[in-house]
């Protein structure tokens, strides 16, 4: 929408007829705040002026606003916790004694009221010294329940007594089968081996054969001259061997009058892959011990390895073998650890006829060279 604005000059004479000319149009367009409104502006109301507030207007209003805020705290504080409140503490007054008399039959005698109340005062008593005894005795009971825990340990001193005795009576058994001829299975961490002796005679003289065999296959084979005075004894594979042969896969060197054993591979001047020694008691009676000294460590074996201690039963002497039972014979023998951990047994099933036990890690050859060990040391 524009607006125009038109300015026409008049004339003094009323009688002249000029025609209304326009001088000058201005067109003014509408502002941009006043689009909504068809162009016209909005009149403000005159409003009164207000009263700027001063410095102390300020502050007394402010104390308000303070203390409404308090007000208003205060108010939610009490709707949201229950009110406290403080009881007196009233002083206990003392208790008077009722004494009730009992309804007497016609026959009884009358008592007088105050040899009734005696009565109970006795009554009262009694009943506390009652509860007091009740409560001795409840105190003395613990002493008992003591005496009950020193039996029980009494009785697994008794247990471990008689598991001894079952014990020195499983010995006493073994001992009394020691001629038997018995056979057990070996450990699941074992493995079996059987070692024979042959004794032959031929047209050349005497010869001891020795034989290692594994679950009845042939593993080596050695022989010698003579059980004395012999200082070499070659070990071949399979089941023969001679003496002129030069491909062997052990050597063991004897010595000390048939005391050490040392094996080596192949021939007589290579490393030592292990010692045994033998030492016998200054007591004839004793068995003889026997240390086997391992020098190949990295095949994860002990490098010192000796027989369990034996025990004497009756003046005769038996070795500890769990669940073993062997002829008697001083090739007997279990190779433990420093942890008793057993490594190899030797036993005695039958003449000329050892069983040996040992762990896996044991190179077959070391089995072998402790087999004629144990049977050329006398």
């Amino acid at each position: 929408m524009s607006l125009y604005t038109v300015t026409f000059e008049d004339s003094d004479d009323p009688h002249d007829n000029i025609e209304p000319v326009p001088i000058d149009v201005k067109i003014s367009p509408p502002h941009p705040s006043n689009a909504a409104h068809g162009g016209f502006r909005r009149r403000r109301l005159g409003r009164e002026p207000e009263d700027k507030p001063t410095r102390v207007t300020k502050e007394r209003v402010d104390v308000n606003a303070v203390n409404t805020r308090n007000i208003r705290k205060k108010r939610t504080v009490e709707e949201n916790h229950e009110p406290i409140v403080q009881e007196e503490e009233q002083e206990e007054k003392p208790k008077r004694i009722r004494i009730k008399r009992k309804r007497q039959h016609p026959t009884q005698e009358e008592t007088h009221p105050e040899e009734e109340a005696h009565n109970e005062i006795q009554q009262e008593k009694e009943q506390s010294d009652h509860e007091e005894k009740d409560e001795s005795e409840h105190e003395e009971v613990k002493p008992i329940k003591q005496e009950q825990k020193t039996t029980v340990s009494e009785k697994k001193e008794e247990k471990i007594n008689d598991d001894v005795f079952d014990e020195e009576e499983e010995i006493a058994r073994l001992v009394k089968n020691l001629n038997e001829q018995i056979y057990t299975p070996a450990d699941n961490n074992l493995t079996m081996y059987r070692f024979e002796i042959d004794n032959k005679i031929t047209i050349r003289g005497k010869r001891i054969h020795f034989q290692l065999t594994k679950s009845g296959s042939p593993l080596f084979h050695a022989k010698t001259k003579s059980r004395t005075g012999t200082e070499e004894i070659q070990i071949s594979k399979g089941t023969e061997s001679h003496f002129s042969g030069d491909n062997f896969e052990g050597v063991i060197l004897i010595g000390n009058d048939n005391k050490s054993f040392s094996l080596r591979r192949h021939d007589r001047y290579a490393k030592d892959v292990c010692t045994i020694i033998f030492a016998f008691h200054e007591s004839e009676k004793k068995p003889r011990m026997m240390s086997l000294y391992n020098f190949e460590s990295e095949n994860g074996i002990p490098k010192e390895l000796f027989t369990r201690p034996y025990i004497a039963v009756d003046g005769k002497w038996m070795i500890r073998v769990k669940n073993r039972s062997a002829t008697s014979s001083i090739k007997n023998c279990v190779i433990v650890d420093t942890q008793d951990k057993e490594w190899i047994i030797v036993l005695k099933k039958e003449d000329n006829v050892l069983s040996i036990e040992a762990s896996p890690l044991f190179d077959p050859l070391v089995v072998f060279a402790v087999g004629i060990a144990s049977y050329l040391c006398k």
